[in-house]
């Protein structure tokens, strides 16, 4: 899917959660409906001034109408949350480089052994939203759940030794 087709696709989910039409968008915006329109079907490129004023318009981050740069909060596993708070508790530094690039070579040799396994490039976001994207493209709940209790468990003993460095 192009980049301004998924835009497109994105402002017109956004737009629908909050029960509005196109017309009633373009409105609020301040737009036509025919450059709403367009822009909804990715006919029209959006410019990024506008997209992030209506990303507050439609109450979402900009985020969530980049491609591979959004992950849905509600389908972050509440543990991947938790290490997610802990390892931001750790200062900027090469500490916290450190620690990101060990649970990155971590969660790769994991995923190394599940058959079949395949990434989108175009989807892969940095660091931490790497891991969750592909903690959450694991079909079988098991091993999902598995490969999160690994991780966890890994880290806490990381961040347990960490904290007692300080």
């Amino acid at each position: 899917m192009k980049t301004w087709t998924f835009i497109g696709k994105r402002i017109s989910e956004a737009r629908q959660a909050l029960g509005w039409s196109t017309e009633e968008l373009a409105r609020r915006f301040k737009t036509s409906g025919a450059t709403m329109s367009r822009w909804q079907s990715g006919k029209q490129r959006i410019s990024f001034d506008d997209l992030e004023k209506l990303a507050k318009l439609l109450k979402k981050p900009v985020q969530f109408f980049l491609p591979g740069w959004y992950v849905d909060p509600e389908s972050v596993p509440p543990e991947i949350v938790r290490l997610t708070n802990r390892i931001a508790e750790i200062p900027d530094g090469e500490m916290r480089k450190r620690v990101i690039e060990g649970l990155t070579d971590q969660v790769e040799t994991l995923l190394e052994v599940i058959p079949d396994w395949y990434v989108d490039a175009s989807r892969i976001s940095p660091e931490i939203g790497n891991l969750i994207q592909r903690l959450n493209e694991v079909s079988a709940s098991a091993t999902r759940s598995k490969l999160i209790g690994v991780l966890t468990g890994q880290v806490e003993v990381l961040l347990e030794s960490i904290t007692t460095m300080k």
